[in-house]
C-alpha cells in the first residue's frame, strides 16, 4: 500500500509539472486539465499542501485567462488551506 501511495504521489507531482510546462507555453486549457486532475489526485490522498498548491496553480491559470471568478475561488480556497497547514 506504501508503494503504491507513493506512486499516487509520484504521479501528482508529475501532473502539476506538466500543468506548469503547458501554462508557459501559454496553452491554458491543457495547464487546467493538469492541474485539476494533480488537485483531484492530491484531494485523494488527503495532502492538504498539494490541494493548496494545485489551488495556487488554477488560480493564477485562469487570472492569466482572465476568468477572474474561477480564479478567486481557487485563491480563497488556496488561502484557507494554507492557513490550515500553516503550523504543519
Amino acid at each position: 500500500i506504501a508503494e503504491n501511495l507513493a506512486d499516487e504521489r509520484l504521479i501528482a507531482n508529475a501532473l502539476g509539472r506538466m500543468g506548469a510546462v503547458y501554462e508557459s507555453f501559454g496553452k491554458n486549457k491543457e495547464a487546467v486539465k493538469f492541474y485539476s486532475s494533480c488537485l483531484n489526485l492530491v484531494v485523494k490522498l488527503e495532502d492538504r499542501r498539494g490541494e493548496a498548491t494545485a489551488h495556487a496553480n488554477l488560480a493564477l491559470v485562469y487570472t492569466r485567462s482572465g476568468r477572474m471568478k474561477k480564479a478567486a475561488r481557487h485563491y480563497r480556497k488556496y488561502l484557507d488551506l494554507a492557513r490550515l497547514t500553516e503550523n504543519k
